[in-house]
């Protein structure tokens, strides 16, 4: 399926689920396609996020919309349900499809590190008394592992660069064990992508690899000039060298799905052969 073909019918899909609640819907809009496909429902504030990645795990609306029916009627910033509409993951064309309201918001925007902390910290507190079930952040090893075996799935991937890759996954693997103290954590809280800057702040969205583990989980995905004081930094160091694999790995599996796919996936190898060589 091309590039357009999935745009298409996730827009298809979106305006199905709108228009089943009886929503007129005249300029649908693609925001994101770079994991799943994410539809502005224009003129509605609404947007529909339609799944559309083979690789994504099955559950990961199922969690999103989970995590954002806990946190909804709060002032929590993050991207909540669509107001006024059921709570429900829909099914449309063959995709899974969740509305969520439209935030306003500047893609170009740099966001400063203060307003980026207080967002996430934000969300970590609400999140503190989450008891839905969240897969352990360790989980994600096991899916890259296989991904990047099997040359089949991750065919850009030379041999050498494989090879790393798995190394430093097993690496990980060894070292991180299943703890109680592991907290409900948005897993993927990277600047630029899933952290919108709005006239409001900083507001986070994509909650799919919603997780639980330390928290130096989430603040490795940023720079380490937004971490708040107290953050065990060698902890968020190797976990941010895993990140790199994880994101690797994810991009490689899926070439050509959008160039900044393609640019992650080499920028974050490169890291993890820079951090490789100084060992």
């Amino acid at each position: 399926m091309t590039g357009d073909d999935r745009r298409r019918r996730a827009i298809v899909a979106a305006v199905e689920v709108a228009r089943g609640y009886g929503l007129q819907v005249s300029d649908p809009l693609v925001l994101k396609d770079s994991n799943n496909t994410v539809v502005w429902l224009r003129p509605l504030p609404v947007v529909a996020k339609v799944g559309t990645n083979p690789l994504a795990l099955a559950t990961g609306l199922e969690l999103e919309r989970d995590v954002l029916a806990y946190l909804g009627g709060t002032d929590v910033p993050v991207a909540h349900l669509a107001t006024g509409l059921p709570p429900e993951l829909h099914r449309a064309a063959d995709h899974s499809v969740l509305l969520l309201n439209y935030v306003e918001h500047d893609p170009a925007a740099a966001i400063a590190p203060t307003t980026a902390r207080a967002a996430l910290e934000s969300v970590h507190d609400a999140l503190r008394s989450y008891r839905g079930e969240l897969p352990a952040f360790t989980e994600r090893l096991t899916r890259i592992r296989a991904l990047v075996t099997d040359p089949i799935m991750s065919p850009g991937l030379a041999d050498d660069d494989r090879m790393l890759l798995i190394g430093v996954a097993d690496e990980f693997a060894a070292s991180f064990r299943p703890d109680p103290a592991w907290r409900p954590l948005h897993g993927d809280p990277w600047m630029g992508g899933n952290l919108l800057s709005t006239p409001k702040g900083a507001v986070l969205v994509d909650f799919e690899a919603a997780c639980r583990g330390p928290v130096e989980w989430d603040w490795s995905s940023l720079p380490s000039d937004v971490a708040p004081p107290g953050l065990d930094r060698d902890v968020a160091a190797r976990l941010r060298l895993l990140r790199s694999v994880t994101v690797a790995a994810w991009c490689f599996a899926q070439p050509g799905r959008a160039p900044e796919v393609d640019s992650a996936g080499r920028y974050h190898l490169s890291v993890i052969h820079a951090v490789a060589r100084h060992r």
